[in-house]
C-alpha cells in the first residue's frame, strides 16, 4: 500500500525496526481477535524499557486488523472523569473500542472510576491496554470478576538475541555490536542511544564515555519521581552504578 501521509512512512519505519515483545503481542492479538477472554491488559515496567514502542506496535496491529484504535498519553490528560472522557471522545471510535493508554501512572486518581464506571460499559468486544511504570492496584487482581478479563504483563529487558537484532537493525555491525550489547544490558533505550553514538563512528568503552547518553537515561529515570528527595536519591544511585 502506498503511503498517503508522512505518518504512514514513520509508522512503517518504526515497525520495520521493532523487535521482541512476543508474549505481550501474542496476548494482545488473542484479545483483539476474541481468542482470549481478556479485555483489559496491563503492561508495566521501568522508564525506557519500551512500553510506548510496544503500544505503538499494538496500535498499528489493531489498525491492520480493521479496528479503529485510540492511543492516549496519561501525561496529557486531566486526571478526572471529565478529563478522561473528553480525551476519549476526541480520539476513540465507540464501536468495538480499542483504547491504549500510555503513562497510566499519571491517572492513579481515577483508577477506581475507570474500573467501576468507565470500562464496564464499553462494548463487549472492546479492548483496553493500560501501560505504566507500576503494576495495577490489588483491586484489579483480587476481584473474582475482573480476574477473568484482566491480564498483567511485566515488560522486561530484551534478551541477547533481541538486543543484537535491535542494534543490527539500527545499523550497528561487528565488532562494535558485541561491545554495545555488553553496555546496553538489554535496556531498549540504552541500546538505541548507543546505536546512535556508534553510527557516528565511535564505539564507547563505557557509559562514562557518553555523558549525553547518561543524561538522557537519568531524565527518563527521574521524570516521574514523587519528590525532590526521591530524585536526588535516584540520581545518586544511577551515577554510582
Amino acid at each position: 500500500m502506498v503511503a498517503t501521509v508522512l505518518g504512514d512512512v514513520i509508522e512503517r519505519a518504526r515497525r520495520r525496526n521493532f523487535v521482541g515483545r512476543r508474549d505481550e503481542l501474542r496476548a494482545f492479538g488473542d484479545a483483539l481477535t476474541g481468542r482470549s477472554p481478556r479485555r483489559v491488559l496491563f503492561v508495566h515496567g521501568p522508564g525506557g524499557i519500551g512500553k510506548t514502542t510496544l503500544l505503538l506496535e499494538m496500535f498499528a496491529r489493531a489498525r491492520a486488523a480493521g479496528r479503529i484504535p485510540a492511543l492516549l498519553d496519561g501525561r496529557e490528560i486531566d486526571p478526572s472523569p471529565e478529563g478522561f472522557l473528553q480525551a476519549v471522545q476526541q480520539s476513540a471510535d465507540d464501536h468495538g473500542m480499542v483504547l491504549l493508554v500510555d503513562s497510566y501512572e499519571h491517572l492513579g486518581a481515577i483508577d477506581g472510576w475507570l474500573r467501576r464506571d468507565f470500562i464496564p460499559v464499553l462494548p463487549a468486544n472492546g479492548l483496553v491496554v493500560l501501560a505504566g511504570r507500576e503494576p495495577p492496584s490489588a483491586a484489579w487482581r483480587v476481584d473474582l470478576g475482573w480476574r477473568q478479563v484482566v491480564a498483567i504483563q511485566r515488560v522486561d529487558h530484551l534478551d541477547e538475541t533481541d538486543s543484537a537484532d535491535l542494534l543490527a537493525r539500527a545499523g550497528v555491525t561487528e565488532p562494535g555490536l558485541q561491545r554495545l550489547l555488553m553496555l546496553g544490558r538489554g535496556h531498549p533505550l540504552t541500546l538505541t542511544l548507543l546505536a546512535d553514538v556508534a553510527r557516528g563512528g565511535a564505539v564507547p568503552e563505557s557509559l562514562a564515555d557518553v555523558p549525553y547518553l547518561i543524561s538522557v537515561l537519568l531524565e527518563s529515570l527521574l521524570r516521574d519521581a514523587p519528590s525532590e528527595a526521591h530524585m536526588t536519591g535516584l540520581a545518586t544511585c544511577a551515577r554510582a552504578g
